[in-house]
């Protein structure tokens, strides 16, 4: 875990891609999906990239509210 004010671009969009992984890999072990490949299917091209983008502007958002929690 690293401070809210240290994430550069990249990590934001790593940690993005790393929650929706997490998202998926929970979703698979509650229902005993022995594999990944639907869900390699269904997460492709552009609805990945939205979601990911969707997942950064979280990111984002957490920063900017935690920045103006501490007047910064």
């Amino acid at each position: 875990m690293k401070p809210w004010h240290d994430y550069t671009p990249s990590q934001v969009e790593h940690l993005a891609e790393e929650a929706i992984d997490r998202a998926i890999q929970h979703i698979q072990r509650e229902m005993a999906i022995p594999s990944g490949d639907a869900a390699a299917l269904f997460f492709q091209g552009e609805k990945y990239r939205t979601i990911v983008e969707e997942f950064k502007d979280y990111v984002r958002f957490e920063i900017r509210l935690y920045r103006d929690s501490i007047g910064g």
